[in-house]
């Protein structure tokens, strides 16, 4: 049986498996769904012209839900920061130096309660 009740402006949430206290959400592990990174990154580049990709996720459970970004693997000199339209979308900037390729990217969007991580890994190539 779930409960929820308000504690110090915050939602404590017990569904007797345990209990997670959460600022914005009712993050409870085993219901809340794992977020998906719903937008296509573009596959190529160009020497000395910054490549951007304005990733957005969708948490189905918490529509606009606000999400962590992250770059797990990445080339040198890749960035990723709220991209400012929404926190629910991420962009990442790269001004590649070299010809070639494949450039692996892998980008986290993690949820705002932490609870859970959607991924996307994709090449860059670069001309």
């Amino acid at each position: 049986m779930k409960k929820a009740w308000l504690k110090d402006g915050k939602i404590l949430i017990n569904d007797d498996r345990q209990v997670i206290l959460c600022e914005k959400c009712p993050c409870i592990r085993g219901c809340d769904n794992v977020p998906s990174i719903v937008t296509t990154p573009p596959g190529g580049g160009q020497v000395g012209v910054e490549y951007e990709y304005d990733a957005a996720a969708l948490d189905a459970d918490l529509p606009g839900d606000d999400f962590h970004w992250d770059l797990l693997e990445k080339p040198a000199g890749a960035t990723v920061t709220d991209s400012g339209d929404s926190p629910s979308k991420g962009l990442v900037r790269w001004t590649p130096t070299e010809a070639g390729g494949p450039f692996f990217f892998t980008l986290r969007a993690t949820d705002d309660c932490g609870n859970f991580s959607g991924e996307q890994r994709w090449p860059v190539f670069v001309d």
